[in-house]
């Protein structure tokens, strides 16, 4: 590879990671959290004395039945789906969409207590840190967030490949390189250490981002070339089709059967119980149900089962080895998830994870002391643009922190719901603001990701005194520890982090003044 196209690669990875590194660390950093997402969930509710799944709880047959009784006009081409109570998220959930008589769907979302079948409110149950984590990984939160996430993980792409086209000669040779002179090359060093380390892992995360994101872009194009445009043909081979409904009866649905059809698919996947269920012509007598069952300790393991309701014993299985396109897309979701290699392996991603982290905030420092050192830019845009660098790359550290900090300290004092996403906005500008008020980018990240440990470090904190206090739970204590561990790692990884950048600048200035000394005894 000649210099200038070197240089040309150079340049497009390092703009690429600029321009795209504040939505990359919001995507990595929660969803490096996310990877335990229903222990967060479960963390949240630890002190409250009404959360914990009961020892007697309402079938879903039950709560089937209760929400038939409401009296809701739910289509019957319209999915009815139903999460069942688990320990970390010890409530049923119901979703569907109404019709009004003018053609308009109104979306719902129903909590009900496991014990009484009592309304909950969507507010306030369950708690709203895990899942809110989970949306700033998927869509950050915002209008058209997927399509935006989906063209980012594209991009990202890029600059991993036009990472490992730089460094190609080189990739193994100076694997172990780590110059010390030179606070740039230290960057550069750790940079690319920790970029060759996790190569595997960010190919892959890159890949199955662009598969979920942008899904919709190569089914329109499979439809187009290969269906004539016609997506229910699509749907029907690639296994994502309705189950076929017949005419409705007029009927009353045979709400009992769903115990009995629960009962019988929890006896056809060993190692794994029914989480779900989808209805389709909810409430009429020839209603269909779906049960879903997923083995989480193997990649390949699912089994989705249709029941017709008016006669669940002519049901019909498939596994999802079966289809080709099922196989394929669930077995990149376990890939991405993390999920079929119990907690060793979901702290192996959360290691990674972290280090990804470091890539992007490494990264952003090399372009920032390197560009400082330009005298022709306008010294007033710079200073507003290294703010804004920092504020979306170490601020995502305390904009989190302060989530953490709030949901532990406030749970029953506010609306998580509405506040959380203020609080991470506020910490984002916080970080920004001060970004903006000190000039040297170094300075900056050491003293956020000093603030960023101690807000990591609070929650812990103050669990532990409260169990000292004796104070009485119905919480699991298994996830509380697991928590708490993964916010202290988190914080240990940002005073490492503070720690290395301040010690690399500081023996870079002292060796330079002990350059300048010896040059002027020489004289």
């Amino acid at each position: 590879m000649n210099k200038q196209t070197l240089k040309q690669l150079t340049h497009a990875h390092s703009w690429l990671g600029l321009i795209l590194s504040g939505a990359l660390m919001i995507v990595f950093f929660c969803g490096t959290l996310s990877f335990f997402k229903q222990e967060i969930l479960a963390w949240e509710g630890y002190h409250d004395k009404q959360t914990g799944l009961p020892e007697i709880s309402l079938s879903p047959a039950q709560i089937s039945k209760i929400i038939l009784d409401k009296g809701y006009d739910i289509p019957a081409d319209h999915r009815v789906l139903l999460l069942f109570p688990t320990e970390s998220d010890p409530s049923y959930r119901a979703f569907f969409s109404t019709e009004t008589p003018n053609g308009h769907h109104k979306r719902h979302a129903l909590y009900f207590d496991p014990a009484t079948g009592e309304a909950l409110s969507a507010t306030k149950a369950p708690y709203y840190l895990a899942e809110f984590l989970y949306k700033l990984h998927i869509d950050l939160n915002i209008p058209f967030g997927t399509e935006i996430v989906g063209i980012v993980s594209v991009l990202f792409f890029v600059i991993i490949i036009s990472g490992i086209l730089i460094h190609l000669k080189k990739l193994f040779k100076n694997f172990f390189q780590y110059r010390l002179k030179k606070r740039k090359d230290m960057y550069l060093d750790g940079h690319n250490l920790i970029g060759v380390t996790s190569l595997p892992y960010t190919l892959m995360y890159a890949l199955t981002g662009i598969v979920f994101n942008l899904s919709i872009l190569y089914q329109t194009s499979f439809s187009e070339l290969v269906f004539q445009g016609d997506l229910q043909a699509l749907s029907q081979v690639s296994g994502f089709d309705v189950p076929a409904l017949p005419e409705p009866s007029g009927h009353p649905m045979n709400w009992q059967n769903i115990d009995l059809a629960v009962e019988h698919a929890n006896q056809a996947l060993p190692g794994a119980k029914v989480y779900l269920a989808k209805f389709w012509g909810f409430g009429d007598q020839h209603a269909q149900m779906q049960l879903r069952l997923v083995d989480t300790r193997h990649v390949s393991e699912r089994l989705t089962i249709d029941y017709p309701l008016d006669n669940y014993l002519n049901y019909q299985a498939e596994h999802v080895l079966d289809n080709p396109v099922q196989a394929s897309y669930h077995i990149f979701k376990q890939l991405h998830y993390g999920s079929f290699g119990g907690i060793t392996l979901q702290f192996i991603y959360f290691l990674l994870g972290l280090g990804c982290c470091y890539l992007i905030l490494s990264g952003n420092l090399i372009w920032l002391e390197k560009r400082s050192t330009n005298r022709k830019q306008s010294q007033q845009s710079f200073n507003v643009v290294r703010a804004m660098t920092l504020g979306l790359s170490v601020g995502v550290l305390i904009a989190v922190g302060l989530c953490f900090a709030a949901a532990r300290i406030l749970p029953d004092a506010f609306a998580q719901r509405e506040a959380l996403p203020v609080i991470f906005s506020s910490g984002l500008l916080i970080s920004f603001v001060h970004a903006l008020w000190h000039k040297c980018a170094t300075q900056v990240m050491v003293q956020q990701a000093i603030a960023s440990a101690f807000l990591f470090a609070i929650a812990p904190l103050y669990d532990t005194a409260l169990i000292l206090s004796n104070k009485p739970t119905l919480g699991n204590l298994h996830n509380l520890i697991l928590i708490n561990l993964v916010s202290l790692l988190v914080s240990a990884f940002c005073l490492i982090f503070a720690r290395y950048k301040y010690q690399s600048k500081h023996s870079i200035l002292t060796q330079s003044n002990q350059a300048k000394d010896e040059m002027g005894i020489e004289s």
